[in-house]
């Protein structure tokens, strides 16, 4: 990457915009401000809270990341605005702060690894399929589908357990290595003729060079405690929510390729909708935030 990208990535990481914005904000009695990491979080968001807030209006600032938003709350924290807006909300994905026993109060945390990991399950495909093509792919059919994509995901998460083992690590070392760098393929490696996926030999080499990382100083008996905890665990606690995603595609193409044809337009549709579009179907497959709906009710 140029070094001007880098700078243009670290820039975006500057709470300072976000505390400029702010301040230079004006604010109403029935306003809601909400603070959060990343430019998608808004659309799966908006729903739940225009739900369990439903006389206020919502005014959102994008932050960055975690590490900015924590930043800009302890600005906002101790910053009196002309008129007090009617909450103010902080919103963060979990990611690995269970294992790294960190918390940081009057922040919302969700239940799972990140937003996306909502929807990196094989419930979420039998959504898809009941809401785009019922009439498609019916009671039968889409029970073999999804017993197929149910077996794939269990057994490709436990390929992933190491790597994001080192990537906690990473982490704790203090390290603000960016892992949204990091796709499935740096990971897998799928033969399109077959759909067979394979774990890439030289995966370690790869995440440390795709990170930027020595991933030789790692502490072996570090991860191995992670990879304990993690094993233990449902894949969504700890699996990255963007990678998880790209897995449930592979899962879902795999399964198409083990159907009859007439199904595979449908399942085509139905990968559509995996990824960022997933984030605009929030309550319709969920109905319901219950961890935040009781941080809200907790400010």
């Amino acid at each position: 990457m140029l070094d001007f990208e880098e700078l243009l990535l670290a820039e975006q990481k500057n709470p300072n915009a976000t505390i400029l914005e702010f301040v230079n904000g004006q604010y109403n009695a029935n306003e809601a401000l909400v603070f959060v990491e990343g430019v998608n979080d808004p659309q799966f968001y908006y729903d739940f809270l225009k739900d369990y807030l439903p006389n206020d209006e919502f005014r959102f600032f994008n932050c960055g990341g975690k590490r900015s938003l924590i930043q800009v709350k302890d600005f906002v924290s101790n910053y009196t605005t002309s008129t007090k807006p009617s909450k103010i909300l902080y919103l963060t994905d979990l990611d690995f702060d269970w294992l790294l026993q960190r918390r940081v109060k009057d922040v919302f945390r969700t239940k799972y690894y990140s937003i996306e990991s909502y929807f990196s399950h094989h419930s979420y495909i039998e959504y898809l399929i009941n809401k785009f093509v019922p009439t498609i792919i019916k009671k039968g059919v889409k029970t073999k589908i999804i017993n197929l994509i149910k077996a794939d995901m269990s057994e490709f998460a436990t390929y992933m357990i190491a790597p994001m083992a080192a990537l906690c690590a990473i982490r704790n070392k203090g390290s603000d290595a960016n892992f949204d760098k990091l796709n499935v393929s740096i990971l897998f490696n799928m033969n399109s003729f077959d759909q067979a996926i394979k774990t890439q030999r030289n995966r370690f080499q790869l995440i440390g060079e795709t990170l930027k990382v020595d991933t030789a100083e790692i502490d072996v008996s570090e991860m191995l405690v992670y990879t304990r905890k993690m094993r233990a665990m449902d894949y969504r606690y700890w699996l990255r929510g963007k990678i998880a995603l790209q897995l449930l595609k592979l899962c879902v193409r795999r399964a198409a390729a083990r159907v009859d044809a007439a199904f595979q337009q449908a399942l085509n549709i139905v990968i559509s909708h995996i990824g960022t579009p997933a984030l605009t179907h929030g309550q319709s497959y969920l109905r319901d935030l219950p961890e935040l709906r009781s941080y809200i009710a907790s400010i």
